[in-house]
């Protein structure tokens, strides 16, 4: 239902409209602030505008896809290093080393497990989760 201590603001990076608004309404639901970009460019621009605890990434994206943002945003000196989370429906082994050495601190699979998801976050934001 929720999660203990304060709320948290999590950035979800996804050209399909329907992937983020998936996402969205998941998060929300269990108490989560969700900012939302359509490509890698806003997200990087999303990151400078707020303050954000963990970053969700799709791969495959246009104009800046989500290899390059993450790239990007872990050569930022001045920002803290917030969690990156990749998430992506095909994703080669070669890929998913790139996905890490990149600076992604997990991976998810498309279509995205809910448990999965769930352990993921608790993980890097050591949660600990309300339950009805």
């Amino acid at each position: 239902s929720g999660y203990l201590g304060d709320r948290r603001t999590i950035l979800v990076v996804d050209d399909d409209p329907q992937n983020r608004s998936m996402i969205t309404q998941i998060l929300e639901h269990i108490g989560f602030t969700i900012i939302e970009a359509a490509n890698g460019q806003e997200g990087l621009e999303k990151v400078l505008e707020n303050q954000l605890h963990l970053i969700l990434v799709d791969l495959r994206m246009p104009l800046l896809d989500g290899f390059e943002m993450v790239t990007q945003l872990r050569q930022q000196q001045k920002l803290p290093r917030i969690p990156v989370v990749a998430w992506s429906a095909s994703v080669l082994e070669s890929d998913r080393q790139k996905i890490f050495q990149a600076g992604c601190d997990d991976f998810l699979d498309k279509p995205l497990k809910l448990n999965n998801l769930l352990s993921t976050l608790e993980s890097l934001l050591q949660l600990q989760w309300l339950y009805e």
